[in-house]
């Protein structure tokens, strides 16, 4: 079973077809297993700016982090079931660097471009 990520800071105008293509590319054909870009309710052709990634759990960690994408800054982050999210907040609210938060970014030099 693939876990997801979720991917923001997507540009509006682009469609799910076109980030789904770009994630294969970037990351493999074969660690890239889904992509469902969320719309608008009232609108459903416009975007919301952002998306669900289904990747190979094996890849979730590689995945996460900051990367430009059409000229925007895109961030991949893990998602956290709600059912989930007191348990995590609980155990997380202080990681290794004392920094609150129960999502940490990954730090990597520079910023990758996809």
């Amino acid at each position: 079973f693939p876990s997801h990520d979720i991917v923001g800071g997507l540009d509006f105008n682009l469609t799910e077809k076109e980030v789904f293509g770009d994630l294969k590319m970037f990351f493999g054909n074969e660690t890239v297993v889904s992509f469902k870009l969320r719309t608008e309710k009232e609108e459903p052709n416009r975007s919301r700016g952002y998306g669900f990634m289904g990747i190979k759990k094996s890849a979730v960690q590689s995945s996460l982090g900051e990367y430009t994408y059409y000229g925007r800054t895109m961030k991949i982050s893990l998602v956290i079931q709600r059912k989930n999210m007191e348990a995590h907040r609980h155990r997380s609210s202080l990681d290794s660097s004392g920094q609150s938060g129960i999502l940490q970014r990954l730090e990597r030099p520079g910023i990758p471009h996809l």
